[in-house]
């Protein structure tokens, strides 16, 4: 903007009331003051200018750069892109395979488990009739009795412990 140009546009304002007019005129000297300065330098343009973009590949511009700079730049920046998707996709699927391999052993334990504790059980049981049959109804008795008493505890004490966990 030459001298000519910024005397007409400042002669073409209409006065302020005079509380306004410093504002104004404070405004205008910074507005001239950023042109004179831009005019000065014109690299100071292109500096403020900038350009973004979000995405997991460059942008169409910046990657027609690539391929001018590196030969295949932009197939070889693809192919990344495409090897790191593939490898992501493989080990998500590895997590998925051992998730799955890990809540089939805990119910197999689980399983193991509640067998060991029924035949466990049963023997006590048939131990208890067994003393009582034989003529020892007290040892047989509090045989069954403590059976009972620790099988309870185990359903209460297990019950416990896996809503404490939920």
């Amino acid at each position: 903007m030459n001298d000519n140009q910024r005397r007409d546009s400042e002669e073409t304002k209409a006065p302020c009331p005079q509380s306004q007019n410093t504002e104004k005129e404070i405004c205008q000297l910074e507005e001239l003051d950023i042109l004179d300065k831009l005019e000065e330098n014109p690299q100071l343009v292109s500096k403020i200018i900038a350009r973004f973009h979000s995405g997991p590949l460059p942008s169409p511009e910046d990657l027609a750069i690539y391929n001018q700079l590196i030969p295949n730049g932009a197939d070889r920046i693809m192919q990344s892109v495409e090897r790191e998707q593939s490898a992501r996709i493989e080990l998500d699927r590895h997590k998925t395979e051992c998730d799955i391999n890990y809540i089939n052993k805990s119910l197999q334990l689980q399983q193991r488990g509640q067998w060991i504790a029924f035949v466990t059980v049963l023997l006590f049981f048939i131990l208890s009739f067994l003393l009582i049959w034989t003529g020892s109804p007290a040892l047989g008795a509090s045989i069954m009795g403590a059976s009972l008493v620790a099988i309870v505890t185990i359903f209460i004490t297990g019950k416990a412990i896996k809503s404490k966990s939920k």
